[in-house]
């Protein structure tokens, strides 16, 4: 994903501004987000896998 964004945010959450080329869904690229946000946090923070925060 290559693309010109900015951020903005809080310690507990942030704005983004992105440029997503029309060949690519919005859900797509939430997805894709979220999920190696989701990756990246649970391997800095090993003990989240640990609580119950899905199922």
């Amino acid at each position: 994903m290559n693309g010109d964004s900015e951020i903005n945010g809080k310690i507990d959450h942030a704005h983004m501004t992105v440029l997503v080329p029309p060949k690519i869904s919005i859900s797509d690229f939430v997805g894709i987000v979220k999920g190696r946000t989701a990756i990246r946090v649970l391997n800095k923070f090993k003990n989240l896998k640990q609580k119950p925060y899905w199922g």
